[in-house]
C-alpha cells in the first residue's frame, strides 16, 4: 500500500464502518448540529504486513490529545467520542489493546512520534497536503473549519490573507491551524505557541486564537469564560480529520 492513500479495513470493514457509524450518530445526538460525523478514524504507521486478515496485529502505541468532546481525560480515564470509536475497532479486529493503552500527549509529541515510531497510531490528524504522504489513513472521521476568532468589541476583521498580517495569534504548536497562518506568511514571531487547546483559550492577551467554533466554545465553558463575547471573523480553511 502506497503512504499517502486511505487504507482499507480487514474483516468486513464496511459492516464495521456502518455498525461504529450507528454508535457515533447515537451518541452525537446532543450536538449533531455543530459536527459532521462520519465513519472510522486513525492515523497509522501500520505495515502493510499487518493488515493481513490472518496474521497477528503488532503492540500499537496509541496516542491522542485532549479535544472534547472527541477525547478527554475524566476519573482517570480517556473518553471521548473517538476514543470509543478507537476501543471498539481494535476489539473487532482482535487487538487485546484496548482504552488503558491510550495515551494523552501534547499534540506536537504524538506528531513526532507518528512519523518516528512504527505500529504508532495518531488520532484524531487533519489530512493535508504536506502529512499525505506521511501516514497511512483511515476516515475521514469528522469535516472540520479552522477559524480565527476574536473578542467581539474590538472589531478585527480581516477581508483577506495580507491584513492578517497585523495582528498576533494564539497556536497550538505543529497545530495544522498554525500551519495555516505560516502557510499565507505569518511570522512565527507573531504567533503564541502553546501545547493544547485549554491553554490558547486563556491567551487572551492575543488579537485571535486557531480552532473551530465548535471547539473554542466547549473549551471556552471549562475555562469560566463567556464565549457570548467572541466571534469568528475569518475562516483559514476546512479539512477532514483521520
Amino acid at each position: 500500500m502506497e503512504w499517502g492513500n486511505p487504507i482499507r479495513l480487514p474483516n468486513g470493514s464496511l459492516q464495521l464502518a456502518l455498525n461504529v457509524y450507528w454508535q457515533v450518530w447515537r451518541s452525537c445526538q446532543m450536538i449533531r448540529n455543530a459536527f459532521i460525523i462520519v465513519p472510522m478514524l486513525l492515523v497509522l504507521t501500520l505495515p502493510a504486513a499487518a493488515t493481513a486478515a490472518d496474521e497477528a496485529l503488532p503492540q500499537f502505541l496509541i496516542m491522542t490529545e485532549h479535544w472534547v468532546p472527541y477525547q478527554f481525560e475524566e476519573n482517570g480515564s480517556i473518553q471521548g467520542i473517538s476514543v470509543d470509536l478507537l476501543v471498539d475497532l481494535l476489539r473487532r479486529v482482535g487487538s487485546q489493546q484496548g482504552r488503558t493503552d491510550i495515551q494523552m500527549v501534547p499534540w506536537a509529541r504524538g506528531y513526532r512520534y507518528a512519523q518516528r515510531t512504527e505500529n504508532a497510531i495518531l488520532f484524531l490528524t487533519s489530512r493535508t497536503p504536506q502529512r499525505k504522504r506521511l501516514f497511512k489513513w483511515v476516515g475521514p472521521v469528522i469535516q472540520n473549519r479552522w477559524m480565527l476568532i476574536a473578542k467581539k468589541r474590538r472589531h478585527l476583521r480581516p477581508d483577506s490573507p495580507v491584513a492578517l498580517m497585523n495582528y498576533t495569534y494564539g497556536t497550538v504548536i505543529e497545530d495544522v491551524g498554525e500551519q495555516y497562518l505560516l502557510d499565507v506568511g505569518i511570522p512565527k514571531e507573531q504567533l503564541e505557541r502553546t501545547s493544547a487547546y485549554p491553554n490558547c483559550i486563556k491567551m487572551l492577551r492575543v488579537d485571535r486564537v486557531v480552532m473551530s467554533w465548535e471547539t473554542f466554545s466547549l473549551f471556552a465553558v471549562q475555562a469560566g469564560i463567556d464565549a457570548s463575547r467572541y466571534e469568528s471573523v475569518y475562516t483559514l480553511a476546512s479539512n477532514e480529520l483521520y
